[in-house]
């Protein structure tokens, strides 16, 4: 069945959504370099500003699911974004670190916003395939992540990295465009439903090992789909490589994540998932390793297959959260796609503060190849979110 016929319109505006929203989010991944050097900042300042800005956008996320689950709160889905486009077309403009940490805060925070809802929206689209429809919403961000990086390094390749504050005039009038379609499409699906407040101990009662499980793997995962792009910012830019080289190497990394989530999407059924979930990250580590001593030529087709890959297991966690926590999807999402991103952000930060002062961006590979290895070792200890949902009930039925 083809997706356009699967899934309804709904979603593919989500999807589109999470391609703007990822796409401006990913304009500073072939900046951090120039950064440093236009504020004649340190190794440990630059990635202290690189940590501000994934918590930001990673581990708020907690929050904005848990009151998601609680609260209305669509409007995040574009007050959030427009608050992230304006910050991050105007990081060319600041002219101190405070300054610069607090644009990236701002941005951080409003994409955050953004994503619990606007994946649990995805997910009750297709309930029934929520690992496809899950797959078919992270590629809009994957994507965007791919062009991101092309669309920074061509304009401040070419011209002033100020340029940039332009672009916050035509994201503002797209996000606009984007709500009002969405608003109008609401109705092809249910809502997904605002909770009665439960704690956080309640909700994961019966599921905390398991939950913590998939926040251990999402962060091991998440070091290297982080971490190379900005690993390759500093190895690039250390033999001479300018910005728009380096970011058509991030895009084409980024890229092939998105091509991995839609081919999730298209070709992993159920029964497949947990085979994925635990192959793929094992065939990444050589990948991973070998990438420092590859030529140009070589080092493209790599990071592409390499992004494939790890793109193709990223939404069938996502959707396995979700299915663990089902009355907090929210809740669940914020920890696949937020979370793991900000603890996995923080490891990355200073694993590039470590290798740069040592002038050595290379040994970073070596850390995410480590991360993706003992990832896909930890799947075989993750049991099925529908054996716990028996037992959990078992053991309500018993307290009654």
């Amino acid at each position: 069945m083809r997706p356009g016929r699967a899934f309804p319109p709904t979603l593919w505006l989500l999807a589109t959504a999470h391609f703007l929203v990822d796409l401006y989010a990913a304009t500073i991944n072939p900046l951090w370099p120039d950064l440093q050097r236009g504020l004649r900042l340190g190794d440990g300042a630059i990635q202290w500003a690189f940590l501000s800005w994934s918590l930001a956008s990673s581990v708020s996320q907690l929050f904005f699911g848990y009151w998601g689950d609680r609260a209305r709160g669509r409007w995040l889905l574009w007050l959030g974004p427009g608050a992230g486009v304006v910050a991050l077309s105007s990081v060319g403009w600041a002219t101190s670190f405070p300054a610069l940490c607090v644009l990236l805060l701002v941005a951080g925070l409003g994409i955050a916003a953004f994503h619990p809802e606007a994946a649990a929206m995805a997910g009750a689209s297709a309930p029934g395939r929520r690992s496809q429809a899950m797959s078919v919403f992270a590629v809009g961000g994957y994507l965007g992540q791919a062009i991101g990086p092309i669309y920074s390094g061509v304009i401040t390749t070419h011209s002033h990295i100020r340029t940039l504050a332009w672009g916050m005039t035509w994201g503002l009038v797209a996000l606009a465009l984007l709500a009002w379609a969405l608003r109008r499409r609401a109705g092809d699906f249910g809502a997904v439903p605002v909770t009665a407040p439960v704690s956080l101990t309640e909700l994961l009662r019966g599921r905390g090992v398991a939950t913590g499980l998939v926040l251990a793997i999402g962060v091991l995962r998440i070091l290297p789909s982080l971490g190379v792009p900005l690993a390759l910012a500093y190895l690039l830019k250390g033999r001479g490589a300018s910005n728009e080289t380096v970011g058509m190497l991030q895009a084409i990394f980024l890229g092939g994540v998105g091509a991995g989530s839609l081919g999730c999407a298209l070709f992993v059924r159920p029964a497949l998932e947990r085979r994925v979930l635990w192959t793929l990250p094992l065939l990444v580590t050589p990948l991973l390793l070998a990438m420092p001593a590859l030529p140009s030529g070589v080092l493209v087709l790599v990071v592409g297959v390499a992004g494939v890959l790890l793109g193709m297991t990223l939404p069938i966690l996502v959707s396995y959260g979700q299915r663990l926590l089902p009355e907090g999807q929210r809740v669940a999402s914020s920890i696949t796609m937020g979370v793991t991103w900000g603890l996995g952000g923080a490891i990355v930060a200073a694993t590039m503060a470590g290798c740069n002062h040592a002038q050595r961006p290379d040994l970073a590979f070596w850390v995410f190849a480590a991360g993706a290895l003992l990832s896909g070792v930890l799947c075989a200890w993750l049991p099925e979110p529908e054996s716990l949902a028996r037992v959990r009930a078992a053991a309500e039925e018993v307290l009654v």
